[in-house]
């Protein structure tokens, strides 16, 4: 198998789809440029700040995160989701010109950082972006992170998220038959695991 191909395949209903990192011809291993970066004693101090939320001190590595590229007004409230006892922050995005609209899409987003470190405000410029251009209400989900939380706390908070907006869809405007799940890197890791849990349950 060259470096191009890939193994792909349907199972249970989801199509699963395998890469090779380019240059590294096994499989399921970290690429070379992973292992030296996670071997480097100053990514300890990156992440410490990344998790106090110091974004200003990123910005060279987090730059479309600090910009806000949106060229239309969007309104944006936050709002809490009780899980077993814990209110779980939620932000939704939205745009204001669309805001009374009846029959708004739905994308429910999940901010990445390994399940142990970032938050809301890293993907806050992104999530209203991504509002304009979809023209839907984005919901940003602040789940409980790990190792102070053990899994499956985040999945879990996430998907009470997910089901509380499907629930109260009539009351944000939204069509039920069009609600998305997305994320970057762990936050993509988490709207697949919610893809199979919705779909399982």
């Amino acid at each position: 198998m060259s470096l191009f191909e890939q193994n792909s395949w349907k199972q249970q209903g989801v199509d699963y789809v395998i890469k090779h990192i380019p240059g590294e011809p096994r499989w399921g291993v970290f690429s070379p440029e992973e292992i030296a970066l996670a071997s480097d004693p100053s990514q300890v101090e990156r992440i410490k700040t990344i998790r106090s939320g110091d974004v200003e001190k990123i910005r060279g590595l987090e730059r479309i995160h600090c910009c806000d590229l949106t060229t239309e007004p969007i309104t944006q409230s936050d709002f809490m989701v009780s899980n077993n006892g814990f209110d779980i922050p939620v932000t939704s995005y939205c745009l204001t010109s669309q805001k009374e609209n009846s029959n708004k899409p739905a994308v429910l987003y999940y901010h990445g950082g390994g399940w142990c470190y970032g938050d809301r405000a890293v993907v806050e410029n992104p999530c209203r972006l991504l509002a304009q251009y979809a023209g839907a209400i984005v919901f940003s989900t602040e789940y409980r992170l790990a190792p102070e939380h053990k899994y499956p706390t985040g999945p879990n908070d996430c998907y009470a998220v997910l089901r509380y907006v499907y629930e109260h869809a009539d009351e944000f405007g939204i069509d039920k038959t069009r609600i998305i799940v997305s994320g970057d890197s762990a936050g993509g890791n988490l709207s697949a695991v919610l893809s199979h849990k919705d779909r399982n349950n």
